[in-house]
């Protein structure tokens, strides 16, 4: 049976494969589409992008950045046309998130109001009861690397009061609510980059497994590696998926 690290090897030796192809689809069809919703008088909702999205950051960082710029103000847009109020908002609101993040991870810019937005509507998203749990940990890890300590210690947990205890040895394996409450202490304990780090290369092996028990989605790899990069090691944003991607292949072999 093929390992963690081989399965997630096999997936980003094929998104290596397919970027370049993809992204000359992608440069042709992503304003095609956002003028086409202009034409309609709607916003353009880019969820059906997130797997494309994903894909490149992991395989190749930002390099094709320049092929989603139009993307930042359509999800801005879009975003803030979202009604958190809306019980039933949870699936769109943290896709459209996703997308946001791979664009700023890849460093280009999203509206700040925007992201304030999002970042302020994930108490208000019912996810804890939700089928499949990874709604409500997609959730606690993007406010995690948003900075909302009330909602990711909720999802994770953790106590209300007090910086959650960080043991480095620690490897929550399957345990995807563990992996939360650990990388959150790794935050708030101000684990070092090193530390942070090895964190990140412990949980790559269980990461697609925890995808498939539907415990987390595939890209809430990126919101980790933000949380890892930017919050634990303290490094620029816009770094995030070059950093991923270049880790990633050190890591796999590839």
């Amino acid at each position: 049976m093929a390992s963690g690290l081989d399965k997630l090897s096999a997936v980003l030796k094929g998104e290596i494969r397919r970027t370049e192809a993809r992204c000359g689809e992608l440069a042709e069809l992503i304003p095609r589409q956002i003028a086409d919703a202009v034409e309609r008088g709607a916003s353009y909702d880019a969820t059906h992008l997130l797997g494309a999205l994903n894909g490149d950051a992991m395989a190749v960082g930002s390099a094709h950045r320049d092929v989603f710029q139009s993307l930042t103000s359509a999800v801005a847009d879009h975003l803030q046309s979202l009604d958190r109020d809306n019980q039933m908002v949870y699936a769109p609101w943290l896709s459209n998130m996703a997308v946001m993040n791979l664009l700023q991870i890849m460093g280009l810019e999203v509206d700040p109001d925007a992201v304030r937005h999002a970042a302020d509507g994930l108490p208000y998203l019912a996810t804890t009861r939700v089928e499949p749990p990874s709604y409500d940990w997609s959730k606690g890890i993007a406010a995690l690397a948003l900075d909302r300590p009330i909602v990711y210690r909720n999802v994770a947990a953790l106590p209300v009061d007090g910086a959650a205890a960080f043991d480095a040895s620690v490897a929550p394996e399957y345990n995807a609510q563990g992996w939360l409450a650990q990388f959150a202490a790794a935050v708030e304990h101000g684990a070092s980059a090193e530390e942070g780090h090895a964190l990140w290369r412990q949980f790559l092996p269980y990461y697609l497994t925890l995808v498939d028990m539907g415990a987390i989605t595939d890209y809430d790899l990126t919101w980790v590696a933000r949380v890892v990069h930017d919050r634990i090691a303290r490094q620029p944003l816009e770094t995030v998926a070059d950093w991923m991607a270049e880790d990633l292949r050190a890591a796999l072999g590839v």
